[in-house]
């Protein structure tokens, strides 16, 4: 093959290609068409969070008022600290430990929900006490 026959070959098959990696997930999710061998939808990050809790922690001090409790600063963590609530279970084990740093009769709530594949699912629900009495 010579130079410019070669050069649109290259061409033809760069365009093919390009074609494509684009067209198989717009005829899927724009234009409605079925999945098959040949095409694909775009699934960018699929499953990932999923099990990751969204926690929120509260006091309920007399009379029914409510603090929200900062774990970090209970705990005595750096601010830099990252802590990742993967499932129900970690939130528990972490709210044993805050339990025991706010000593006897605390009464520790929490609003948790975790990711799941259809959404966010409420794990704990606020009205629920931590601490065992």
């Amino acid at each position: 093959m010579t130079g410019p026959t070669l050069r649109r070959l290259r061409g033809l098959v760069l365009a093919a290609g390009l074609g494509f990696i684009l067209f198989g997930p717009t005829y899927v999710q724009i234009l409605g068409g079925p999945l098959g061998p040949f095409t694909r939808s775009w699934r960018m990050y699929t499953g990932v969070g999923r099990g990751l809790c969204e926690v929120r922690y509260t006091q309920v001090l007399g009379e029914g008022r409510t603090i929200r409790i900062d774990r970090q600063e209970i705990l005595g963590l750096p601010r830099d600290a990252l802590w990742e609530a993967v499932g129900v279970e970690a939130v528990r084990q972490d709210a044993a430990k805050l339990c025991e740093r706010l000593g006897e009769g605390a009464d520790l709530r929490a609003a948790v929900r975790c990711a799941g594949a259809e959404g966010w699912d409420v794990a704990i629900r606020p009205e629920q006490p931590l601490c065992r009495r």
